[in-house]
């Protein structure tokens, strides 16, 4: 028997193993995806709002229960994937595990709240003192400066982004002509001082 009727008798057009991530093979999903011995236990856990992490070797099917359970619950919660160690050292602590976790979740959940104003604006003063402590202890200058521009495009309205844009384009060529006068006094100064030495 060849291979593609072999891959055909089971109800495949193709081999569907010629991408090796889950990322790539969302269409094959339900085909694909074996439930784990402890799926249901998970799943009550993620409809019941609960935390949940999930770790394991690489290919064993971290990424596939993700989709797995965001596709079936139909609930809309925060999904944080943590795929970047670097931060780590060679011989991470507990408590280093515990920050980048940290920080991973805080930019998933800055990400979710930037996009529900409605849902900021109704936070209690406490809720709202730990977000900045989150923002300010646990995000990157980057993620910062991207939570401000989202920011800006909820708040200003066009007329007002236009503003904002024109005067940071007057306030920099007005920088730059102030700074090259000074730099031209400056020179002269010392040319005269020059001449005046003679």
């Amino acid at each position: 028997m060849e291979f593609k009727e072999y891959i055909c008798g089971l109800g495949l057009d193709k081999y569907p193993f010629d991408v090796y991530t889950a990322e790539n093979e969302i269409q094959y999903l339900s085909k694909l995806y074996v439930h784990m011995e402890n799926y249901d236990s998970v799943k009550e856990a993620y409809k019941g709002k609960r935390s949940i992490i999930i770790r394991g070797n690489r290919g064993i099917g971290k990424t596939a229960l993700l989709y797995d359970l965001k596709n079936d619950s139909g609930r809309n919660g925060i999904i944080c994937v943590i795929d970047d160690f670097s931060r780590l050292q060679l011989k991470p602590t507990s408590m280093d595990y515990h920050e980048l976790i940290i920080r991973n979740i805080a930019v998933c959940l800055f990400n979710k709240l930037i996009n529900e104003e409605k849902r900021l604006k109704k936070l209690k003063k406490e809720d709202r003192l730990f977000l900045s402590m989150l923002l300010f202890q646990y995000t990157s200058s980057t993620t910062k400066r991207e939570l401000e521009e989202k920011i800006e495009n909820i708040q200003l309205s066009k007329i007002k982004k236009i503003i904002k844009k024109n005067l940071n384009f007057v306030r920099f060529v007005t920088n730059y002509g102030l700074s090259a006068a000074v730099n031209l006094i400056n020179d002269f100064k010392k040319l005269l001082y020059f001449f005046a030495a003679d």
